[in-house]
């Protein structure tokens, strides 16, 4: 039974964490998934939120193993060059010095859309704390800091129209034309839906989705068609 960090490690396919069992990724299955080109990951975390372990049935035995899974999940598949959008609620329940030593420590660049439980980052950006980030490029933060406002993105990744959102839309810009929603917020409880899928961890085995990932999901789902 594995008691440290939870890690990704070769040849081995499953771990356990208080008797429950979290898969791991082969080498294979990870070259499978990331291949050549692949750059684009998207994300949803929870980090340093003690209640998230028994509210979405996460397995770990601390939040502090769960942060340290989380970002050696992000690093051991992201590199400093590869881009990540985070689709809201970073960090929560957590002070805004945690959230932003979590967030130093990720690979990769980031484009972070406004979740509802934002505080710790909305306190760093406020503080300043987060500006050098912003600044080398590191960082992006798209939409309003106001948690009272709901942020939405139509990014061009790889050539296909993908509607980002911390939350799910029933229907979304450009639907009928093939462009892909992704979501959060929902921790696993949605199912994909046309071209929409949960791309939070809890949905993801802890690791951030590659789009590579997402395409092939979609591409076994209904599409919208027009009547």
């Amino acid at each position: 039974m594995t008691t440290g960090r939870y890690k990704l490690q070769k040849n081995c396919s499953s771990s356990m964490y208080n008797g429950k069992v979290v898969t791991k990724e082969t080498k294979t299955q990870r070259e499978r998934r990331i291949g050549n080109a692949n750059l684009v990951y998207i994300r949803l975390s929870h980090i340093g939120h003690k209640n998230i372990l028994h509210l979405c049935n996460r397995p770990f035995s601390s939040i502090e193993e769960h942060d340290h899974a989380l970002v050696d999940n992000h690093n051991s598949v992201i590199a400093e060059v590869d881009l990540v959008y985070d689709l809201g609620d970073f960090a929560y329940r957590c002070s805004a010095e945690y959230a932003v030593s979590v967030l130093r420590k990720l690979n990769g660049r980031r484009v972070i859309l406004w979740g509802n439980h934002d505080k710790p980052l909305r306190q760093a950006l406020q503080r300043g704390m987060i500006d050098d980030l912003i600044k080398s490029g590191k960082v992006q933060l798209i939409g309003s800091s106001d948690p009272r406002q709901s942020t939405s993105y139509m990014a061009t990744i790889e050539g296909h129209d993908c509607w980002l959102s911390h939350y799910a839309h029933r229907t979304w810009p450009r639907a009928f034309r093939k462009a892909i929603h992704c979501f959060g917020h929902s921790h696993g409880n949605l199912s994909d839906l046309y071209r929409s899928t949960d791309v939070g961890v809890d949905n993801n085995r802890f690791f951030p989705v590659s789009f590579a990932t997402i395409l092939e999901r979609m591409n076994k789902v209904e599409e919208f068609r027009e009547k």
